[in-house]
């Protein structure tokens, strides 16, 4: 399963907005837009949609795992770490999130015919 950088890319922007967008209906209204966003999270965020491309069967919980993983690899140095416990111990709109990448990954690679199935019902 092969997309370009450019994909890639786009991915991580929807994957970002629809995160924003649900942040913004929480009442935070902190993130800025995909293309104003430190360089920090479009980075980790795309550590997140590779690792669920190359494993489709990676769940919300492994996707944040990987995401604690980064955040200590960049030593959490952009900014507040407020989610860095276990999946089970965060609030349901912070799961939320990863349920929602891992989704929208999984249907824009089986929409476009990269995976032969649907994976993860």
């Amino acid at each position: 399963m092969h997309l370009s950088e450019i994909e890639i890319d786009k991915l991580c922007w929807l994957c970002y907005e629809a995160n924003r967008a649900m942040c913004q209906f929480a009442g935070d209204k902190s993130n800025a837009d995909w293309l104003r966003a430190p360089h920090g999270q479009r980075e980790s965020l795309a550590k997140c949609v590779k690792a669920i491309l190359k494993n489709p069967e990676l769940t919300p919980s492994d996707n944040h795992k990987n995401w604690v993983l980064s955040k200590i690899e960049q030593d959490a140095s952009w900014g507040p770490i407020t989610d860095m416990v276990p999946y089970d111990e965060l609030c349901d709109a912070h799961r939320l999130k990863h349920v929602v990448i891992c989704a929208i990954v999984k249907a824009y690679v089986c929409s476009h015919g990269l995976w032969r199935t649907s994976v993860g019902d």
